[in-house]
Order: C-alpha cells, then sequence, then structure tokens
C-alpha cells in the first residue's frame, strides 16, 4: 500500500473517531518487510564484512559490536521544527549515520510536531544477521481518501546492511493500517508512541507498536483513548486492547492502554499510565503477557497496580503507575535459563508523605505461572526516616534528632518504609500531586516516554 502523506503545519485539536473493530488476523510478515519504500542515502560508515554476523542486538552492520541509538525527537529538520531524527552511532568507530524523514527513500516528508524519534527500537525483523531500526512518528498526519488525518501516527523500519545504516538500505514506511489491515487510521491514534522488537525464545522476531490514543467501541460505546497495541510475532498479527479475553482491566476512556512498553524473549508488559483504580483517576497500571500464542493471540499472565497484593503503596489520582516500564530476564536459582523476570514500574506522580509528585519506582518477579514478589530496594545516601531494615538509617549521635547518611550498620527494626514511604502494610498516601493535571482527558498531546 503506498502511503500518501504530505508536507503540511500540525495542529493539536481533537477530533471525532470512527469506531475501529479490533478483531485479530493473520498476515504474513514478510509482506511487511518485503514493502520496502526506497532505498536510504546517508552518510556511509567504513566498510564492513560482505554478509551480516548474527548473535548481537542493535547491530546494525552486523559485525559483532554493539552500535547506539540516539532518538532526537524535537530536533528541527529541514526548517521544520519538531520533526526529528536519529542518529545511529557505529560500534568500533565505524561512523555515525543520520536518519530522518527527510533520508532519500522516505514516504514522508519531515514536518512540524512530528517527533520522528519519539521511540525507537531495534531487532532483526528479516533473519539477516543485520539488526533492523524501527523508528515511530506518533504526531504524523497520515492521508486518506483525500482527508488528512491528524496525529494518526506512523511507524519506519529501517533495514541494516553489512556496511550499516546507509547506502542501500531499505526503509518500510507503516501506518496503523499498512501494518495490518485488520485496523483503520483514525485523528489522534499516536500509532508508533511506544515500540518493543525483539526475538522470542523460540528465535521468533516480535514487533510490538503502541497506539495510546485509540479509541475503542464496546457494546455499542466508544471509549475514547483507551488504547491498544498492535502485536506481530512471525507471521501473526493482533490488535490487542482491555476489551480482548483476560486482559486485566476493563475499558475505559482516557486508559491509554500502550503507553509504554517493555519486554525480553519470554515476556512483555504493557503499560496504562489513565487507568483508573476505583475512582482513582491516571491511577496507573500495566498488563503483563507472554510470547506463547493462543488462539493467534499472546498469552495474558497478570495485571498490576497499586491496589495489587503486595505491591507498596495505595492507588492514588495521578500516580501514573506505569507511565514508564523496563523489563529484563531472571534465572532464579533453581533454575538453568531466565524463566522469570525483573520488571521495574515508574510512578512520577507518585507522593512520598507531604512531597507531591516525588515519584517512585517498583520491581516486581514475575514469574510464569502468573505469581509476582515485590522486590525490596535498599537505599543508600540521605534519607527522610529515622530508622528502618531497608536503607538502614539512623539517628546521629551527635544530635539524637538529625539523620545522617547510611552506614551500612542501622537498626534493624522498621518503623517506616524506606526512606520516606509508609511501611508496605498501610494505603494512608494522600493524593496531592499535580501528576493528573499534565495528563488531563482534554489534553491532545501526551508527553513523549521512550520504551526501554
Amino acid at each position: 500500500m503506498a502511503l500518501r502523506w504530505r508536507a503540511r503545519r500540525k495542529t493539536r485539536g481533537g477530533s471525532v473517531r470512527a469506531r475501529t473493530h479490533l478483531a485479530g488476523g493473520l498476515a504474513a510478515l514478510a509482506n511487511l518487510l518485503l514493502a520496502a519504500m526506497g532505498v536510504v542515502t546517508l552518510a556511509s560508515p567504513q566498510a564492513a564484512a560482505a554478509t551480516c554476523t548474527a548473535g548481537t542486538t542493535s547491530d546494525f552492520n552486523g559485525d559483532g559490536v554493539t552500535d547506539t541509538v540516539i532518538a532526537d525527537p524535537d530536533a528541527t529538520v529541514n526548517g521544520a521544527k519538531q520533526a526529528g531524527l536519529v542518529r545511529v552511532v557505529l560500534g568500533g568507530g565505524k561512523g555515525v549515520s543520520e536518519v530522518s524523514q527527510a533520508t532519500t527513500g522516505m514516504s514522508a516528508a519531515p514536518e512540524t510536531g512530528d517527533s520522528f524519534g519519539a521511540s525507537v527500537a531495534s531487532y532483526d525483523a528479516d533473519s539477516d544477521g543485520c539488526s533492523d531500526l524501527v523508528v515511530g512518528a506518533p504526531y504524523e498526519d497520515v492521508v486518506q481518501d483525500g482527508v488528512n488525518v491528524v496525529n494518526a501516527g506512523a511507524i519506519f523500519i529501517v533495514h541494516g546492511t553489512p556496511t550499516g545504516i546507509g547506502a542501500g538500505s531499505k526503509i518500510g514506511g507503516y501506518t496503523q493500517k499498512g501494518l495490518d489491515s485488520t485496523t483503520g487510521i483514525e485523528a489522534s491514534d499516536w500509532f508508533g508512541f511506544s515500540l518493543k522488537a525483539g526475538s522470542t525464545a523460540s528465535g521468533a522476531p516480535y514487533l510490538i507498536v503502541g497506539v495510546p490514543g485509540e479509541n475503542v467501541t464496546v457494546d455499542g460505546k466508544t471509549y475514547s483513548d483507551a488504547g491498544c497495541i498492535e502485536y506481530v510475532q512471525g507471521s501473526t498479527k493482533k490488535p490487542l486492547s482491555q476489551n480482548d479475553p483476560d486482559i486485566p482491566g476493563a475499558v475505559e476512556a482516557n486508559d491509554r492502554f500502550g503507553y509504554s512498553l517493555a519486554g525480553t524473549n519470554r515476556y512483555f508488559a504493557v503499560g496504562s499510565l489513565g487507568e483508573a483504580i476505583g475512582d482513582e483517576k491516571f491511577a496507573g497500571g500495566v498488563a503483563v503477557f507472554t510470547h506463547n500464542l493462543s488462539n493467534g493471540m499472546p498469552t495474558p499472565l497478570l495485571g498490576l497496580d497499586q491496589n495489587s497484593t503486595g505491591i507498596a503503596g495505595a492507588p492514588e489520582a495521578g500516580d501514573g503507575f506505569g507511565t514508564s516500564i523496563s523489563m529484563t530476564g531472571h534465572r532464579p536459582s533453581d533454575q538453568t535459563y531466565n524463566s522469570d523476570v525483573l520488571l521495574a514500574i515508574g510512578m512520577p506522580g507518585e507522593d512520598v508523605g507531604t512531597l507531591a509528585d516525588a515519584g517512585g519506582v517498583a520491581v516486581v518477579r514475575v514469574q510464569s505461572s502468573g505469581a509476582y514478589t515485590q522486590v525490596r530496594k535498599r537505599t543508600g545516601g540521605s534519607c527522610r526516616c529515622t530508622s528502618c531494615s531497608t536503607c538502614r538509617c539512623r539517628r546521629s549521635r551527635s544530635s539524637g534528632t538529625r539523620l545522617r547518611r547510611d552506614t551500612g550498620r542501622g537498626p534493624t527494626s522498621r518503623s517506616g518504609g524506606p526512606c520516606g514511604f509508609p511501611p508496605l502494610s498501610t494505603s494512608s498516601w494522600t493524593p496531592q500531586g499535580s501528576f493528573a493535571a499534565h495528563l488531563k482527558p482534554s489534553l491532545k498531546r501526551i508527553p513523549v516516554t521512550s520504551p526501554t
């Protein structure tokens, strides 16, 4: 499908969207990869091997040395402010390439506010041994049937070559409908706002695209900005929302399911910073899945929020639990492989004591059974509590009241939480922060968060 995008001045106003049918479907990943949009002409790095060598992630020239991606979504390109660009630094001093919508072979032009590079990911999409770069431009306007669809969003797959991301590379440009023909293109979907890619434990490449502005219709009622993701693994393509079977949570307006993404070869997680917990709006939540496919979709494993048993604190308006997430494999002592994962969940609107929006992070170990345990983190340096076994703060002997830096020899009795946090058994935190105000439902350009 040819993408017809044209230059224009971006607007951030809302618009009414038609219902999106989140139906499943199968299509060959090869079709996605073969829909190349042209040849990239960039500053060519030094010559490398004739073929790529698989085994190293983020290795765009396949030489076995990790390369670095630097995104600058606010960069001015050809006079267009916040058009965005991405730079790739090849390891071993083999050159720096710059990719933007001004790059030859792109199906779109740099335009004000596109934010090309708002999200980035890398994986070997075509299994040729060279990593391929995926770049999100969530505020891209898309022309469909002669109508300019504002902030629909797009992603671009830039293929690596033995000479890096440079001369000879192919670029595929995709809207949501271009990636998955079972879906549609709608204003303010922010397709490509978050990205995660890699390979599963069985070696199949996977790509996940966040669409947090997606409207979802349930029983004839449309919920604006409920959000969804597009999941691609091998030949399977599946749009997922909280309306799909067994996915934690219920479809609600402003959930923004897909705002953040994280994953490993066995699991992936989806953040919904706007998830309401009870009456607490924008309290936030995270859903965890495995890559195991069942009935054409990945398997939901569990849902987490601050109302979950064993998770510290309490859900409060504006906490934004799941605004950012990161995940890494974990091998228990009784296993020979990374059967579990450690999931770090950011909550930038968390109040700490009387400090509004001080922020916090919960680190959770997740097992294949769906069992989970919050991992307590020892905190060093300055402390605000009088004594706790977690950070071992202690009173200064000289003053009797002033706190001093952690010595590691403090008392083990726990009268408070780690460095100002209340004990895990309490739920008395009072919502005071302004985080929810920054993410009010009427806000049309949600803050940019890049997945790890």
